[in-house]
């Protein structure tokens, strides 16, 4: 499968933009130096970690701060 057809995969699946992801061939030049089959597979749980900090932790965190702008 094309590496591009990967990163389609992956931005829908994740619902990330297109911006999110490098510029294909260079992306392409620099993976001929590794074996992408070694690649440790993705952790669903611990995406949904990181995405749960994102959404909850670190507003919350930012709440603690002074908004200069109000």
């Amino acid at each position: 499968m094309p590496i591009t057809n990967f990163l389609m995969q992956d931005q829908r699946e994740f619902h990330l933009p297109a911006s999110d992801f490098p510029y294909v061939e260079h992306f392409r030049e620099v993976l001929t130096g590794y074996n992408v089959d070694k690649f440790e597979k993705l952790k669903p749980k611990l995406i949904q970690g990181v995405d749960d900090m994102l959404a909850y932790d670190i507003p919350e965190l930012l709440e603690n701060f002074k908004n200069p702008y109000k």
